[in-house]
């Protein structure tokens, strides 16, 4: 039955989340602190992520009972941060990201306007000719084959990069400027601390509370993250997101008092406006969570072949003979930043996973490489 369903998917975080929160606080002296709670799905059943000086640590539970952090995320850090923001300060970073989003949709039709024989292209491969004819095929079969990705990565990520700048205009044109008013008529207001303590509710109930909510609108959800905002104050908060299956959207989310149990916020992307929607498939879009792993892994493996479509181009424009304009030095310059950029891009990776595999082998829990 649906209810069935709902409660095996949400049944990770029955493992006594009230102690292993408790145990988290002793430990760590989270009092005041935010923090997100999500689940690892094995011996130690949950990862602890908490912001210090704008970086964010992962704690773990190793075989002791005692919180160690998880140091595996260095590699990947980097990575998610080159991602994000090309390691400038944001929101400077983030437009340059969504300023090259928007370069990288303009190459994307460019290409298609420019390779009119997609029908013979799509799948010649002429392997017997020289090394510039395949490198040539090669650059064409996984531009045609990739197009779908590649707009729906570079859109959303331009999207998502000037974000900042199209919510300043949306904040100007609804909300008299008021940019606060904007962000909080969609994801609510942000709690103001109270600086004096409180006993904190049972987390456990309040996500049961929020559990069975969605489940009497939507029947099956998943939860997928929880956050606290100021652990023992007064004013204390947690918000529980939870993925509907069937949607492609980001995560509902329920905002509840950590001391009365009162719902103060509730986000539902479903019934929501086109604007409020379209906002909501972004990060599933680009990040490809929509069909869990499967969709991850495709992405993945798109983005590698990506990297290899835009070495194989770069190497074409070296190859050229006869022309002093790709034996210049800018684009010689530009040929040798991208290649390195990939290169470096696959070394880091692969020290991220081989960090996890280490750090597994030791008793600790292996993470997903993901940024909260």
């Amino acid at each position: 039955s649906t209810q069935s369903r709902s409660s095996a998917a949400s049944d990770v975080y029955k493992r006594q989340l009230d102690e292993w929160i408790n145990n988290a606080d002793a430990q760590l002296n989270l009092a005041g602190e935010e923090f997100h709670i999500r689940s690892n799905g094995n011996d130690s059943p949950y990862t602890l992520w908490m912001s210090h000086q704008d970086m964010f640590k992962a704690f773990v539970l190793d075989e002791a009972g005692e919180f160690k952090e998880h140091n595996s995320t260095s590699a990947a850090k980097i990575l998610a941060e080159v991602h994000h923001n090309f390691l400038l300060p944001d929101p400077y970073g983030e437009y340059l990201v969504g300023l090259l989003g928007l370069a990288m949709l303009a190459l994307v039709f460019m290409g298609v306007l420019l390779h009119k024989k997609w029908k013979t292209e799509k799948t010649q491969l002429r392997q017997h000719k020289s090394r510039r004819v395949l490198l040539s095929d090669l650059h064409k079969v996984l531009g045609l084959w990739l197009l779908p990705f590649h707009i729906f990565v570079s859109y959303t990520g331009a999207t998502l990069g000037l974000g900042s700048l199209l919510l300043i205009v949306a904040a100007i044109s609804a909300y008299n400027g008021d940019q606060d008013a904007a962000v909080a008529a969609v994801l609510g207001k942000e709690p103001t601390m109270s600086q004096q303590q409180c006993s904190m509710l049972s987390t456990q109930d309040i996500t049961n509370t929020a559990n069975q909510h969605w489940q009497n609108k939507y029947g099956e959800n998943h939860i997928t993250d929880i956050e606290i905002h100021g652990w023992l104050d007064c004013n204390a908060q947690i918000t529980i997101a939870s993925a509907i299956p069937g949607y492609l959207l980001a995560s509902n989310a329920l905002t509840y008092s950590l001391t009365t149990g009162k719902l103060i916020n509730e986000i539902d992307w479903i019934p929501s406006g086109f604007g409020e929607r379209w906002y909501a498939l972004l990060g599933p879009l680009h990040f490809g969570t929509y069909a869990g792993y499967a969709s991850q892994w495709l992405f993945f493996v798109s983005a590698i072949l990506l990297a290899v479509m835009m070495v194989s181009g770069m190497l074409l424009w070296l190859n050229k003979q006869n022309s002093p304009t790709e034996k210049s030095f800018f684009i010689k310059s530009l040929t040798a930043g991208c290649m390195g950029i990939s290169f470096a891009s696959a070394m880091l990776l692969g020290f991220a996973l081989l960090q996890n595999l280490t750090e597994s082998h030791l008793g600790l829990s292996l993470i997903h490489i993901s940024e909260p």
